[in-house]
Parts: structure tokens; C-alpha cells; sequence
């Protein structure tokens, strides 16, 4: 069979280490929403809480899926490249075992990348849960697009510029063929591997998006990003590195204009990802707390970003519209 065979149009590649109270549930997600046209792959990073014998008790006889259960830890990001390398999908979507995904999120993606077939990736908003899967609100992502749509790379381009990323990489649907073109992850962007790759993929085929919540990532503080978030001298790595092979390999698609506008919010981001945690499980701040963490943020933004204090305001806004009404 061909790595792009008719039968297998979607890769669906899920990935555990050590998350036994979750796995079944990410699993159960995938196969309410799996399409009949996907092939499943579970990854097990070595996992010593019991996760493999939970995994293989919450298999279903269809789609049979693929299992890699590795004798060693390898790291995520070696993951993704392996799951990428066997895929035979056409697109690919990669799941963390810790992550949700609603019922209709697949199959609308599908539907968006059959319609734009140049598009690099499909992605959605999401919504937030806690460690209990207790819904905390959706992530305050940009919305490029009001419908379901299609960005081009020069479209894309402004709305980076203004505004920055709205991608959540628990909700991506990937062209697999566009993705092997840019040499899949890289392992030295640890955390922020998904993330540049989605904003190359945009600036060099285009992106497609859907305005609504169609999963939910789990916010844990043991969780990659946020683990990454609060090592000063590792976020410093990535940051240096990505405006490398933006400024270098990849100059053609980022603008230095860009680059520089992405490195401050990036170091923005860093040194307040702790307040905003904060600020996203409300119950553990009281009103004198919360309001002592808006003004730390603003002074930051202030610091780091005065070109993004209106897009940052008027998004805030927006948010406490959407949750109002």
C-alpha cells in the first residue's frame, strides 16, 4: 500500500508517557471521532505508571492501530518524526494522551483540507481543562477568520504581524507531504517545535481555520510547555534558535519585521506564563491577588510589546464578550 493510499487518508498518531489517568480517556475521544478512513498509531514512551496495560485494555478491534511501545525513553519529539515517517495518511493529526478532542473535530478538518487541498494545516480554537478535566473557558487564541476558511501565506503573514499565532497544536490537522517537506519536528525547539512549524507551514502553503472549540488541552504544571516556559535559560535557547532558522534557512517566508516582532512576544510570554496560569484557575487567587497579576502583566506588555497593547486589550475584551454571552 502507497503512503498516500485512498484508504488511509488520516493518520491519527497518539502519544503517552506516564499518564495513566488520562490515556483512556484521550483514546475513547479518538475513537468517537476517528473518520473511517484513518489508521491509528499509540506511541508509549516507556511509561513505568502502568499506562501500556491500560492503552492495551482500551483498544477496539477497529481501526486495528498500530502499536510502539519503546524500550526507552526517547523524548516526544522523536516521536512525532517516527509517527510522521510511518504515516500513510494524507494528513496527520497528533494527539497527546493528556489532551481531549470533541466528536466533529477530525471530520470538519478533513471536510476544510479536502476544499483548500494546498493548505499546510487545518487547526481549530480549544477549549481549557484542568488536571480533573473540569472546563476552564476556551484559550483566548486569535480568531484570523470568523467562518471556516482558508488564509493564504500573504493573509497569514498580516494576521501574524498583528496579532501572532492562532494555532493550538492539540487541535492540528497537518498536510503530512507539507510537513515531511520541511523536515518534520526539530528537536532543538523542544516545546515550540509545533509551534514554528505551523507558522512556517502557513507562511509557505497557507493555513485553514475553524472558529469554534473542537478540543481541550489540559493545563498541567508538570505539562511540556509549561515546564519549558519556566526555565529562563531553555526558553533563551529556543528563542535564539528559532530566530535562526527564521533570519537563516527559512528567510524566505519570515520577514525580519516578523521575527523580531515574534522574539519579544516569545520572551513575553515566557517571563508571565506562571501569571497567566494564575489567572486561568481563578479559585486560587483572591481578588487582591488577581488584581496585582493583571497590572504585572501589563507592565510586562508595556516592556516587552507596546506594539501589541491594543490587538492584546481588544482580544482580552473579546473574551469576556464571548464568555458573557
Amino acid at each position: 500500500m502507497s503512503r498516500d493510499s485512498p484508504a488511509h487518508e488520516l493518520t491519527v498518531a497518539l502519544f503517552c508517557y506516564n499518564q495513566a489517568n488520562f490515556v483512556a480517556d484521550a483514546i475513547a475521544a479518538l475513537y468517537s471521532a476517528l473518520p473511517a478512513t484513518s489508521e491509528l498509531l499509540i506511541f508509549d514512551d516507556h511509561s513505568s505508571d502502568g499506562s501500556v496495560s491500560i492503552i492495551t485494555k482500551s483498544l477496539r478491534e477497529e481501526p486495528q492501530p498500530r502499536l510502539f511501545f519503546n524500550e526507552s525513553n526517547r523524548g516526544l519529539i522523536p516521536n512525532l518524526n517516527t509517527a510522521l515517517e510511518v504515516a500513510k495518511g494524507r494528513y496527520i493529526f497528533f494527539a497527546a494522551a493528556d489532551d481531549l478532542i470533541y466528536p466533529q473535530m477530525l471530520t470538519r478538518c478533513l471536510n476544510l483540507l479536502r476544499k483548500y487541498p494546498e493548505a499546510g494545516l487545518c487547526s481549530t480554537m480549544s477549549d481549557q481543562i484542568d488536571e480533573q478535566g473540569r472546563l476552564l473557558g476556551r484559550i483566548e487564541s486569535g480568531m484570523p477568520s470568523l467562518t471556516d476558511d482558508y488564509l493564504s501565506p500573504s493573509q497569514s503573514l498580516r494576521f501574524l504581524m498583528r496579532n501572532d499565532s492562532w494555532f493550538m497544536g492539540n487541535v492540528a490537522v497537518y498536510r503530512a507531504d507539507a510537513l515531511r517537506r520541511i523536515d518534520g519536528f526539530r528537536p532543538e525547539l523542544m516545546s515550540f517545535s509545533d509551534g514554528f512549524n505551523c507558522r512556517l507551514l502557513a507562511l509557505k502553503f497557507g493555513a485553514c481555520f475553524i472558529p469554534e472549540a473542537l478540543g481541550a488541552w489540559r493545563l498541567m504544571a508538570s505539562g511540556y510547555a509549561a515546564s519549558t516556559a519556566r526555565d529562563r535559560e531553555r526558553s533563551l535557547t529556543i528563542g535564539n534558535t528559532a530566530i535562526a532558522l527564521m533570519n537563516e534557512e527559512f528567510a524566505d517566508y519570515f520577514p525580519a519585521s516578523y521575527s523580531r516582532r515574534w522574539l519579544k512576544r516569545y520572551l513575553f510570554h515566557s517571563a508571565t506564563s506562571a501569571d497567566q496560569q494564575a489567572l486561568v484557575l481563578r479559585n486560587r487567587l483572591s481578588k487582591l491577588g488577581r488584581l496585582a497579576v493583571y497590572m504585572k502583566l501589563f507592565w510586562a506588555l508595556f516592556w516587552y510589546r507596546p506594539f501589541d497593547v491594543y490587538p492584546a486589550v481588544h482580544k482580552r475584551l473579546l473574551g469576556i464578550f464571548r464568555r458573557s454571552s
